[in-house]
């Protein structure tokens, strides 16, 4: 179940795992899995090199990407526990019309959208574990890291107030399902807050 749940339920992900146990157990690969250690090696599967590990199949899919989809993929990677497309485009910068963009990224399965969690309403998306790490990697070696993290910081800080003032008022249950569905990217934004702080 570990593993599944590490995997988001994702076959080629859980196939290359099910290799894994000619080598190790289902302890170590749960272990290997939440430190980001285990690949496969290219002689389990085919030679296709997409499936030599599910990060090469991750960056095959990049690869095939438009220029302003690969753009929005990396810069998405800063949200943590998904977000709606009002905060996508106050974060995200670089395509005329995000919201295309992002629909087109969703067609290709690299965005997973969730209708049977909308917040305020409104729809969220989220990256599966694997897709946001390859783009976290690939947001941290083309230098828009701290301008998408200061974005990012800037909107969750002004809704975590707004909701907070909201909180003991009439719109207390709207209020608390906002800090719910946003708990994770309200408390990365706090954790770049603080890392600034230090560095002033």
């Amino acid at each position: 179940a570990q593993i599944c749940n590490l995997l988001d339920g994702v076959p080629l992900a859980l196939e290359l795992a099910a290799a894994a146990t000619a080598t190790f157990s289902v302890q170590e690969i749960a272990g290997r899995l939440d430190a980001h250690l285990l690949r496969a090696s290219p002689i389990e599967r085919t030679t296709d090199p997409r499936h030599a590990s599910i990060a090469d199949a991750i960056a095959w899919s990049y690869q095939l990407l438009l220029p302003a989809e690969q753009r929005l993929l990396v810069q998405l990677a800063v949200f943590a526990g998904g977000w709606t497309v009002e905060a996508m485009q106050q974060v995200c910068t670089g395509a005329t019309d995000c919201s295309a963009v992002l629909h087109q990224l969703v067609q290709k399965s690299l965005v997973q959208a969730d209708p049977g969690q909308p917040s305020f309403g409104h729809m969220r998306f989220h990256l599966l574990r694997a897709v946001r790490e390859y783009a976290a990697e690939q947001l941290a070696a083309n230098g828009e890291k701290d301008g998408v993290r200061s974005r990012h910081f800037d909107y969750y800080a002004r809704l975590g107030i707004a909701l907070g003032d909201e909180v003991l008022g009439s719109n207390h249950n709207a209020a608390m399902a906002g800090l719910d569905a946003d708990h994770a990217n309200i408390q990365a934004a706090l954790a770049y807050g603080r890392s600034q702080a230090h560095l002033a």
